[in-house]
């Protein structure tokens, strides 16, 4: 198996250097070819400029043929005879020859070179733009065109050649003037074409390429600044809102501005239906309060009328022995007068119970440390009580939002069922935790009590079920009540080996 793995692995770094040079490769050939490309574009602008060098040479001495014939037999290429009027003279009548022919091409330069007065006449640039030279080629390009055209006349014959110097690029051609045999003097022409070459004209796309493109990233980068910075803002402010349903989106501009707009139109309509909602649940609340409160009457009833029967009965027994004045001081003994007030008691505590329970959860909710409100919970019920509380509330328990009083009496309802589930004494264990992901607050009661079966779990938060003697059944329907009034849930169970588990679990809102 191991021998397998690694020849998967040998195979599928095998592909990837398969493909990697596959990939250069392929980078290869395309610089090869794009270098190609550019070497023959080069050439044919080259090749192309150089001919019509030699075309303009042609003309040139066509236009001049016979103008430089009369100078020649007057014999004015003689140094000894040229004076400085007539080579001016001379040079102006050439120039206008070489302007009409070299204007009929766009950035062409020539003119004539005489060996015996070494001297460049005619020399004209007709299509460049000023400043042209006055006294012949330009100074960098002197040495150049005079070396060619002292070849070509060394040799009497037509040379063309490729120079360049950074950042000029141009085709020089030079032809010899030959008068009976006899060379006495040169014909040049030139064009430059550093601007015409492939690679020149990549170099300035990329170029502006680049200027474009930094120009364009920093544009970006300003643009997506200020974008973040916009939406900086918009995030604190819906924050804000968060923490305070009044405020409102400021102002902001753009498509941040429509967003705001659309988020405090929103937040305004959230508000309006959670003030409706709240309303609605008051009533609802209030509603199920009035439909228990029916079930409570007839259960009222059946409470009061037992006790009630009893105290009538014995009270009409003592008037009739008084009457007959025949009564034995057993009839009104202390057992007697006992049984009158332990009834008179149970009423007390069922009319107390009512009073619990019709008694309204105040909707004012205030922050309250769920800790404290345990611990006055527990010093009240543990009073005098031989029993262990073990309780843990962990600090990173937030504050919640209640009614202290009436979480209070959850607690005591809850411990208070736990100790007399245990007549023989045990521990209590309560444990708080913060479940972030569904920020809420559970808090478990556990006891080693008898517990509680599935039947009895399905009936406890039932107005006047209970299972002890002196019980009225009120204490956990009224938990229940307080519980869902803050949004929670509570719920019975089994505690493992025995025993009960009440589980109650309060939302954490914004304090």
């Amino acid at each position: 198996m191991h021998l397998r793995n690694k020849t998967t692995l040998l195979y599928k770094n095998k592909k990837k250097l398969l493909l990697g040079g596959l990939l250069l490769t392929a980078a290869a050939v395309s610089i090869f070819v794009i270098s190609r490309l550019i070497d023959s574009w080069t050439e044919e602008i080259v090749t192309e400029k150089t001919e019509i060098c030699t075309q303009v040479l042609d003309s040139l001495q066509v236009s001049s043929e016979g103008y430089i014939d009369s100078l020649h037999i007057a014999g004015v290429f003689n140094r000894s005879t040229l004076t400085e009027l007539l080579a001016d003279k001379v040079d102006s009548n050439l120039k206008r020859i070489t302007s009409s022919v070299l204007k009929k091409q766009s950035g062409m330069e020539g003119g004539f070179y005489f060996p015996e007065i070494s001297k460049f006449l005619g020399y004209d640039y007709p299509t460049s733009p000023p400043p042209i030279p006055f006294y012949g080629p330009p100074p960098r390009s002197y040495d150049i065109i005079l070396k060619q055209l002292q070849k070509c006349i060394e040799e009497k014959t037509l040379v063309t050649r490729l120079h360049q110097f950074d950042p000029a690029v141009f085709p020089l051609a030079t032809k010899p003037i030959i008068k009976n045999g006899v060379v006495i003097g040169g014909i040049w022409a030139r064009v430059h074409i550093e601007r015409e070459l492939p690679s020149v004209k990549i170099m300035n796309f990329f170029s502006s390429t680049a200027i474009i493109s930094i120009v364009g990233f920093f544009l970006v980068v300003f643009l997506f600044m200020q974008f973040m910075y916009n939406l900086k803002l918009l995030r604190l402010d819906i924050e804000k809102i968060e923490d305070n349903p009044d405020y409102r989106v400021k102002d902001l501009p753009g498509i941040f501005g429509s967003i705001g707009g659309y988020v405090n139109k929103m937040v305004s309509t959230l508000s309006v239906e959670h003030d409706q909602r709240q309303k609605l649940e008051r009533e609802l609340i209030q509603k199920d309060k009035m439909a228990t409160l029916g079930s409570l009457i007839s259960g009222v009833v059946h409470e009061v009328k037992t006790p009630l029967a009893i105290i009538k009965t014995r009270i009409q027994i003592w008037q009739q022995e008084i009457r007959k004045e025949q009564f034995e001081n057993k009839l009104l003994d202390t057992q007697s007068f006992q049984m009158v007030v332990d009834e008179i008691d149970r009423l007390t505590r069922l009319v107390k119970r009512l009073l619990d329970f019709s008694k309204s959860v105040s909707p004012d909710f205030q922050p309250l440390n769920l800790k404290d409100v345990f611990h006055r919970a527990a010093s009240m019920v543990l009073l005098n009580r031989e029993f262990t509380l073990a309780a843990n509330f962990p600090d990173n328990i937030p504050l919640l939002r209640g009614d202290a009083g009436a979480i209070e009496q959850v607690f005591i309802n809850m411990l208070n069922n736990a100790i007399e589930a245990m007549p023989t004494g045990g521990t209590v264990c309560v444990e708080a935790y913060f479940k972030s992901e569904k920020n809420d607050v559970v808090i478990e009661i556990k006891d080693e009590g008898c517990g509680v079966n599935e039947n009895m779990r399905m009936k406890v938060f039932e107005p006047f079920f209970t299972t002890k003697a002196q019980g009225v059944g009120l204490g956990l329907s009224i938990c229940k009540e307080i519980i869902i009034s803050h949004n929670g849930k509570i719920e019975f169970l089994n505690n493992s080996p025995r025993g009960t588990i009440v589980k109650i679990i309060l939302p954490v809102n914004k304090v």
